[in-house]
């Protein structure tokens, strides 16, 4: 007599803030009226990655063979375990450019957990009203270490903001610095930018109009120059500023600049997202306005 499965309904969703930076991840399990919420989070991930750790965790909490129905919001999971994972089982875990399959751990063990049930997976919407969609994200993001936030001892302390009207074209920069016993404040406008050159423009002007013997902590709202100068910038000059596919970098003429006058420096970094304003400290709560000011004095 074939044995019936138990029918359980799995969502699962995983995140990181900053991507890559502190994870969570989150799932519900719901079988007739039982449902059990799992959670968990990483110092040090991505969202793939977490997405990835949400289904496993789920998976291996049911201690029986199961017919499971798993929804997420995670295309690069559902056609990774519907599509690719069996190409790159059958070519050693390599892709189809003969490079490592990212996350293999993960993929080899989401594997292992699928072969112990019957799976369906679907791909919902996230973010779009769904009950329980919205559950395991608020679970995934309850799950991400925080640290508190340590009191930050500098010499001098640099704020800035961007404004670009769209990537390619107008866009603006501006520079808030403290001191002691001073403060300035500084800004440009580019015809042709994109927000990322222009936060390293921005920084690059603060770090230019600092003593250098000073230390410096730099509060800013965009990832991509915080890891560029904390993670990626030793490769990149190690590859003779080139990333890792051997093309040359984004915005190298202004990571050239940056990497002259970081040297020697004491700097410390923060990243704050603009759409946290409660947030923001109050030194950069004027520059965003100050931006549109100076961005429409220039289209005059």
């Amino acid at each position: 007599m074939t044995q019936t499965l138990t029918e359980v309904t799995i969502y699962t969703d995983g995140g990181c803030d900053p991507n890559p930076g502190p994870g969570g991840w989150g799932a519900v399990l719901i079988s007739g009226d039982h449902k059990k919420e799992l959670s968990g989070g990483a110092d040090d991930t991505t969202n793939n990655r977490m997405e990835l750790q949400a289904a496993i965790s789920a998976l291996a909490a049911l201690k029986r063979a199961c017919s499971v129905n798993l929804f997420t919001d995670s295309q690069y999971m559902r056609k990774g375990i519907t599509e690719w994972v069996h190409k790159w089982k059958l070519n050693g875990w390599m892709t189809a450019s003969k490079k490592p399959v990212q996350n293999v751990d993960l993929w080899q063990a989401l594997t292992k957990e699928v072969a112990r049930h019957e799976v369906e997976w679907h791909w919902v919407k996230g973010h779009a009203g769904n009950e329980y969609n919205e559950l395991v994200h608020n679970l995934a993001s309850a799950a991400i270490p925080r640290p508190e936030k340590q009191d930050v001892n500098a010499d001098a302390y640099i704020y800035t903001s961007v404004s670009c009207l769209k990537n390619g074209g107008r866009g603006a920069w501006i520079t808030f610095i403290k001191t002691a016993t001073d403060t300035q404040e500084l800004s440009g406008v580019e015809d042709v930018s994109t927000a990322n050159q222009l936060h390293i423009q921005a920084v690059n002007a603060g770090l230019a109009a600092v003593d250098p013997t000073l230390s410096l902590h730099i509060t800013t709202t965009s990832d991509y120059i915080v890891q560029g100068a904390t993670q990626w910038i030793g490769g990149w000059q190690g590859r003779g500023w080139r990333n890792g596919s051997g093309d040359p970098i984004k915005n190298q003429t202004h990571w050239q600049e940056y990497a002259q006058l970081r040297l020697g420096r004491q700097v410390s970094w923060e990243v704050i997202k603009e759409k946290k304003k409660d947030k923001l400290p109050e030194e950069m709560k004027p520059l965003k306005p100050q931006l549109k000011h100076i961005l429409d004095a220039h289209n005059d």
